[in-house]
C-alpha cells in the first residue's frame, strides 16, 4: 500500500510541472541573413527618399508675384506649346515631356521676360524661342544641354550670354536684332549650321568664326 501511494504522489507531482520552453539559439548564418535584410531595407528606404527629394527639386515652383514665372508657366501649360495641363502641380516628369517652347513675346502690351529662371528645369528642351523679350542675361540656359535650336533675337543682349558656349549641341542660333558688340565664344559652338547676327552693333566679325566649318548660313 505504501508503495502504491508513493507512486501516485510521484505521478501527481510530475503532472503539475510545466515544461520549460527553450529559446532557439541562432547561429552565425541566421544573424548574417537578418543583417543583410536590414541593410537592404535601409538602402531601399534611402533610395526612395532620394528619388522623392529629386522629384520635388525638379518640380515647377509657381510664383504668382513674379511676372517672368507666370509667363513661363503659362507657356508650359499651353495646349499647343507645352503639355496641356491647365491646373495642378507641374512635376519633374511633366517638365521632362516639354521638348519645344515658344516664349517669343509678340504682345505689345507685355514687357516680356527679363530673366529665364526656372527654364533650367526643362532638361529635355531641344527647341527654345525667347525672341522679343527684355533679356540682358540668360543665366541657367547652359544647363539645357539638349538644345539644338535657340532664338534670342530682339533682346537687350550686348555680349554673348555667359554659358552659351556650353550648348555645344546647337545647330541653329538666332542672335539678330539685339545690341551685341561682341560674339566672343561663338567659335566653340562647332555644330552650328545656321547663325543669325544681323542688326547688331558689331563692327567686325571675329576671325575665330572661321572655325565654324559646319555653317551653311550666316
Amino acid at each position: 500500500m505504501k508503495t502504491i501511494l508513493t507512486a501516485l504522489l510521484t505521478l501527481v507531482v510530475g503532472c503539475g510541472k510545466k515544461e520549460e520552453k527553450q529559446t532557439p539559439v541562432m547561429g552565425p548564418a541566421s544573424h548574417e541573413v537578418q543583417a543583410s535584410d536590414l541593410a537592404e531595407t535601409k538602402a531601399k528606404a534611402a533610395a526612395e527618399s532620394k528619388a522623392a527629394a529629386e522629384a520635388k527639386a525638379g518640380a515647377w515652383v509657381s510664383d504668382p508675384n513674379d511676372p517672368n514665372n507666370v509667363i513661363i508657366e503659362k507657356a508650359i501649360r499651353d495646349r499647343y506649346n507645352g503639355i496641356n495641363k491647365p491646373t495642378g502641380e507641374l512635376t519633374k516628369a511633366d517638365l521632362e515631356k516639354v521638348t519645344k517652347l515658344d516664349l517669343d513675346d509678340n504682345d505689345s502690351k507685355s514687357k516680356g521676360l527679363t530673366d529665364v529662371k526656372g527654364l533650367e528645369k526643362l532638361t529635355q528642351l531641344t527647341d527654345l524661342d525667347l525672341g522679343g523679350n527684355q533679356l540682358t542675361s540668360v543665366e541657367g540656359l547652359e544647363k539645357l544641354d539638349q538644345l539644338t535650336k535657340l532664338s534670342l533675337c530682339r533682346n537687350q543682349l550686348i555680349e554673348l550670354p555667359k554659358g552659351l558656349e556650353k550648348l555645344t549641341q546647337l545647330t541653329e542660333l538666332d542672335l539678330g536684332s539685339s545690341q551685341l558688340t561682341s560674339v566672343k565664344g561663338l567659335e566653340k559652338l562647332d555644330q552650328l549650321t545656321d547663325l543669325n547676327l544681323s542688326r547688331n552693333q558689331l563692327t567686325k566679325l571675329p576671325d575665330s568664326l572661321e572655325k565654324l566649318n559646319q555653317l551653311t548660313r550666316l
